[in-house]
């Protein structure tokens, strides 16, 4: 969230209004209960995000361990791809025009690959957004 543009806008936005609010009053008296205001209203907020924290902590390290084992999945899967097509690229290169006995045989694999690849692909764009 801290990084959202839209969650800097926002608290700029708030900064703004509390310095304002805090300006705009003359009497010492008043300043000193807006920014009483302030300091519990942020104190209630604050306590409210570490009850939510509190209350969803386990599903929070849930979902964060399993989207390190998907990243790792998808490093080792995107590893596997690499070095595959580096495979192919030495098998091209050591083919005559005649000869593509290496192709025959790596097709069936090319095209596992391509639909994995896809996948992961997929899978990465799904874990980005999110």
């Amino acid at each position: 969230m801290a990084s959202d543009p839209k969650c800097f806008v926002y608290l700029q936005a708030l900064l703004m209004s509390i310095i304002r609010a805090i300006v705009s009053t003359n009497d010492p008296d008043d300043r000193v209960q807006v920014c009483s205001q302030v300091s519990e209203s942020y104190r209630k907020c604050d306590d409210s995000l570490s009850e939510m924290v509190a209350l969803n902590s386990a599903e929070l390290f849930q979902v964060m361990r399993h989207c390190s084992v998907l990243e790792q999945q998808l490093a080792e899967a995107k590893q596997k791809l690499v070095d595959f097509r580096k495979r192919l690229q030495e098998c091209r290169r050591s083919l005559n025009v005649n000869n593509k006995n290496c192709y025959t045989e790596l097709w069936p694999e090319i095209i596992e690959n391509r639909a994995i690849l896809q996948l992961l692909e997929r899978a990465e764009k799904t874990y980005q957004s999110t």
